[in-house]
């Protein structure tokens, strides 16, 4: 029997092909698949090539143990600081899922969201380990060459490929690429992968450049869409492959000023103005940051300093090249005037003008929605982290955990509505470990991290020069990776972790021991058998998910199409899995809906809570489908939820004053108390104040309820619902000679005269502009007024006069309404737009004005 080979575990020879194969698959395969049309979807795509490679990769060196009889461990300090690590977010996730009374929901999402560390990224650090650490030496040919060939191959592809799920061309290439990769790998030397990882972010760059000049011959449609003239390129989101980029530009850089030949620095050269170019394209400030950091980091190591001086005249000419591309890149390709697209981008973040502007209480138009959302995911994860500071809420749970949270810092503040309000994470990896796993996971993962980069410090001394400059390009390609993922998510993606886990893994094997360990056949077949059952398991799961995502797909293309029976059936059997996603409940839900079977509905929709209890959208679906099935008490009781999730929702909140001054349902002490709220959130809307007096009123609170609607009707004394409720309640509290009430009456007498048309309108004239006269600066008589000059052909006049008075009623949303209009009728859509956006920054749910806007951006597009 051969004596075992260190460098790749002990394996055998096939084993040892095996293992190799599958590592190809993971690193070449998988972040390259968005090239083919079987991958419609390239996350869950690329995460099922990734799992299944990595899988493969566990059974060959189980296979290769239960031959050989032997285990050999490698393993460092950093080694046990990243087990205990581990083992204390499973600690979390038991200990919170034991006493959580949302445990499905917390399995679930763990299920969902822990599979990027506790298996891809497990793997990559597997996979660094058992290679060669770089010697030194560098080989002469360049594995992007062939790759390049290679990708041309795939121009071919719209000419030659086949119909249906499998295409013998396209597998033909990939049987190619794989085989280059292989060829590679021959030394099982960890700068023959870092070599591979360099194309990969070469090949992904160029075909974002291609999308972004308009040349994409894989898709007839806009598949940038959803982030704007980012272009995705084959990592379906332009910040992974940004951030795929930051990890490995210090390595290429370094590599370009110490080729030894013309032809390895033009190769270097070639990838890092790529590389520049899209960063500048993919607009990604956070992986800016990252690759300055990265830098930084280069210029700590006094050989690399020294190499960079030695070597100035290649060091500034790719510096300069590098930055001119990156500055120069125009911003659009549309022949719009010329901008800068990194400048462009760079511009939108000054927005900063005090220190106010820095915390959550900014004013309105003072907010940055890629900043405060970063605040306010931060201010969260501290939260949790508060209310759980040892364990915290357990792996997975940021999301679950992120909604309740939100609710009360919306509460509290409500001009940060205009967020997003989902996050799957933090968008910081520190803050997310901190609200996953409290103070003692946090605790453990920073001292990981120093342990690393202490021990790595301290054999660094120990390399040749080569190798100091290889493994210090690493060390600042990590750095670069990790300072992007302060305000990124890129670590918790498959593809980009299992690169940076494996740069991390290729530092830790500079300082690993090595022990050979003998297994009896009864051990190694125990161990084995339990490396294929976990293998088999991790497959079905994510074969499991990515037939759910399959037909949710199809569901809500079918939805899409108006085809609600068909939504329907492709929603059920997207559910009728171990992997439910909550997507495919909202389509199922929607379906229903449109399907008028509110039975149906309102079932899915408690099931779907049990999954994913902080989507706001379940609560506000089941009260309406309860609501229409004559439940108002369960309606209100969900729209009570939806609002406490989400307390600027302003449909809900619609729907729950409205229930509640119908009398549908009785209002308890905590309704009252939330309408206060509303109240106050919803300041601009007379229709919540006018539902919460009548609801006072039901509840006996007769002042209250004059007072409410009073203010109302203060405010707009043409509302003829506020006149009646005002007139009643006086009534009832004995209250004479109101001159509130008084004015209201004639306002809205000549606002019935206007809307009757005919004599009475053009009678009304006199009448209105005498009281106008009578209350000047008023808002309903210059509305009168307006409205009589405007039915009348005087449009400039009535422009006039609601300009008048708009510095004081500038919040009003009639007034911005009635300006939209008169400027349409003046044929001044610049100005009508300004009002209409007007209207949707104070109540970004004012469904006429998002449509009247609507239209006018489809004229002017």
């Amino acid at each position: 029997m051969k004596k075992a080979n260190l460098n790749n575990g002990g394996l055998p020879a096939v084993a040892d092909k095996a293992y190799k194969f599958f590592l190809s698959v993971c690193i070449f395969v998988s972040p390259l698949l968005f090239f083919t049309d079987f991958t419609r979807n390239p996350y869950e795509a690329q995460s099922l090539v990734l799992t299944l490679a990595c899988a493969g990769m566990l059974v060959s060196w189980a296979v290769g143990v239960f031959v050989r009889k032997e285990i050999v461990f490698k393993y460092s300090a950093a080694d046990i600081l990243f087990l205990c690590f581990i083992c204390f977010a499973l600690l979390s996730l038991g200990a919170n899922a034991l006493f959580s009374h949302s445990r499905v929901a917390l399995i679930s999402e763990f299920l969902r969201r822990g599979q990027t560390l506790f298996t891809n990224a497990f793997a990559a650090w597997l996979a660094a380990k058992y290679l060669s650490v770089y010697d030194g030496k560098k080989q002469d040919d360049f594995i992007g060459l062939p790759l390049l060939v290679w990708a041309c191959a795939w121009l071919f592809f719209p000419v030659l490929k086949m119909r249906g799920m499998f295409d013998v061309y396209a597998l033909i290439l990939w049987g190619c690429g794989v085989f280059i990769c292989l060829k590679r790998m021959r030394e099982n030397n960890v700068a023959e992968i870092f070599d591979i990882f360099i194309a990969i972010s070469a090949l992904g760059a160029l075909y974002g450049i291609m999308q972004n000049v308009g040349f994409d011959i894989f898709w007839n449609i806009n598949i940038s869409g959803q982030f704007g003239d980012r272009a995705i390129s084959t990592f379906g989101n332009p910040n992974f492959l940004s951030s795929y980029i930051a990890l490995f530009t210090p390595l290429v850089f370094v590599y370009f000023v110490n080729s030894q030949n013309k032809t390895g620095a033009s190769y270097y050269f070639a990838i890092m103005i790529l590389q520049a170019v899209y960063l500048a394209i993919s607009q990604t400030r956070s992986s800016w940051i990252g690759v300055f950091a990265g830098f930084a980091v280069l210029f700590a190591f006094g050989d690399l300093r020294r190499l960079f001086w030695r070597r100035k005249k290649r060091f500034f000419s790719i510096l300069l090249c590098a930055a001119a591309f990156f500055f120069l890149w125009p911003a659009s390709r549309s022949g719009e005037k010329y901008s800068s697209a990194a400048l462009s981008r760079a511009g939108e973040s000054g927005f900063i003008s005090s220190l106010s502007d820095l915390t959550l209480d900014a004013r309105p138009e003072k907010i940055n929605r890629s900043y405060h959302q970063r605040l306010m995911m931060w201010t969260c994860a501290l939260e949790i982290a508060k209310e759980k500071p040892i364990l915290g809420g357990g792996w997975g749970s940021y999301q679950l955990n992120y909604a309740p949270c939100q609710g009360s810092i919306l509460s509290s503040r409500p001009q940060l509505s205009q967020l997003r309000t989902q996050a799957n994470s933090a968008h910081n990896e520190f803050m997310e470990v901190l609200a996953q796993s409290g103070f003692g996971g946090l605790f453990l993962y920073l001292s990981f991290y120093l342990l690393l980069i202490y021990l790595f410090l301290k054999n660094y001394g120990n390399l040749n020069q080569p190798s100091r400059l290889f493994y210090g390009a690493a060390l600042a390609g990590a750095a670069a990776f990790l300072a992007d993922n302060m305000f990124n998510i890129t670590t918790q993606t498959g593809i980009t972790s299992f690169a940076f886990w494996f740069v991390l893994a290729s530092l830790n094997a500079l300082f690993c021991k090595t022990k050979i360990k003998k297994a009896g056949v009864l051990r190694a077949a125990f161990l084995a058998a339990l490396c294929v059952a976990f293998s088999f398991a991790l497959c079905f799961w994510q074969c499991a998910r990515f037939k759910s995502q399959y037909y949710e797909f199809k569901a809500h293309k079918s939805l899409a199409a108006g085809n609600g029976e068909n939504a329907a059936s492709f929603a059920k059997q997207s559910l009728n899995s171990i992997s439910k996603s909550a997507e495919a409940f909202y389509t199922l839900i929607n379906a229903y809906f449109k399907l008028n079977d509110m039975q149906n509905a309102a079932e899915v929709s408690r099931e779907a809570i049990k999954y994913a209890p902080h989507y706001h959208e379940f609560y506000f679906r089941l009260s309406s489908a309860a609501h229409k099935l004559g439940d108002d008490r369960e309606a209100v009781l969900n729209l009570f939820k939806v609002l406490k999730l989400y307390p600027s929702y302003y449909p809900a909140a619609q729907s729950y004053a409205g229930i509640l001054a119908k009398g549908g349902a009785a209002p308890s002490a905590d309704d009252i108390s939330l309408l206060e709220e509303l109240k106050r959130i919803f300041y601009f809307s007379g229709e919540i104040r006018l539902a919460a007096a009548k609801v006072y009123a039901a509840y006996g609170d007769l002042n209250s309820a004059r007072d409410t609607a009073a203010r109302v009707l203060g405010e707009d004394n043409i509302d003829p619902d506020a006149y009646i409720l005002l007139e009643d309640l006086n009534r009832k509290l004995d209250i004479k000679d109101d001159p509130l009430l008084q004015k209201a009456a004639v306002a809205v007498k000549l606002k019935n005269d206007l809307k009757a048309g005919g004599v009475p309108a053009v009678s009304a004239g006199d009448e209105i502009k005498k009281f106008a006269a009578n209350y000047p600066g008023d808002l309903s008589a210059a509305m009168l007024l307006a409205e009589f000059d405007f039915r009348n052909g005087r449009i400039e006049q009535a422009v006039s006069t609601l300009e008048n008075i708009y510095e004081e009623n500038k919040g009003n949303a009639a007034l911005n309404f009635a300006l939209a209009s008169s400027y349409a009728a003046l044929k001044d859509n610049k100005k009508a737009v300004f009002y209409l956006g007007r209207i949707l920054a104070l109540n970004p749910f004012n469904s006429v004005a998002r449509s009247r806007l609507a239209a006018f951006n489809s004229q002017s597009g």
